[in-house]
């Protein structure tokens, strides 16, 4: 009997040290697990695609590296959502709503992570920004002309580079930039010549400012004409 009661005395004090280390490793100090809730605002009555982010920092598009996204959800067919964040205490986070990985900028809501875990934050009704099924930029020479060549582009709205996952946009060989489904809004865009292409010619980067994309389900075709002092050089 002492001898069972000795190994009580000695496992029992390492079990519970074992089980706070166990609860340690899963929730750190000062780590809080919530939920944010809400529903949004669809600009065409469908949630397919749309998917509600948590993160420290505004993304244009979503990062390839997850890890910088502190919670997300998909937005169900009801418009609500139901998202899964752990944060710091009291820590300034961003709700983002995001149509195939890019930011509807009119989305962005900050909030401060609460002080205890397993409570819900209810949000106002998120707007998003209405959608542009398609967009053809189209880069012409000063004169109007076709540019008949290849241009990398780099799309920016509000909050950053929407295009940074892939270093740029490649148009076909005429100077055209097909997009699919873009929020609307003014983006602007920056243009330059494709490193290493066969016909051996460059121009100087041009930027486009303030360049609007509007709401509607058929192509959009945005001409952007190159100003004369970017002018083309080579063969």
């Amino acid at each position: 009997m002492r001898s069972e009661w000795r190994l009580m005395c000695i496992f029992l004090p390492l079990l519970l040290l074992s089980h706070q280390g166990l609860r340690c490793q899963q929730q750190p100090e000062g780590v809080v697990d919530f939920k944010v809730v809400g529903k949004v605002k669809l600009p065409d009555g469908q949630a397919k695609d749309w998917q509600v982010c948590a993160s420290t920092l505004i993304y244009p598009a979503l990062p390839k590296d997850r890890k910088a996204i502190i919670g997300v959800a998909k937005v169900r067919e009801d418009s609500s959502f139901e998202l899964p964040v752990r944060a710091k205490q009291n820590e300034l986070i961003f709700i983002c709503a995001y149509f195939k990985g890019v930011l509807s900028c009119s989305s962005v809501t900050p909030i401060r992570a609460p002080n205890k875990s397993n409570v819900s934050v209810e949000l106002p009704q998120m707007h998003l920004d209405a959608l542009r099924k398609s967009v053809d930029f189209v880069i012409l020479k000063p004169d109007g002309g076709a540019l008949g060549r290849r241009v990398k582009a780099h799309l920016y709205n509000l909050y950053g580079e929407v295009s940074a996952s892939t270093n740029g946009l490649v148009s076909d060989s005429t100077g055209r930039l097909h997009i699919d489904s873009l929020p609307t809004g003014l983006y602007d865009i920056w243009v330059e010549s494709v490193e290493g292409d066969e016909d051996g010619k460059a121009f100087s980067r041009s930027v486009f400012r303030g360049v609007e994309v509007t709401a509607g389900d058929e192509t959009q075709r945005i001409e952007l004409k190159l100003s004369p002092s970017c002018s083309i050089r080579g063969r």
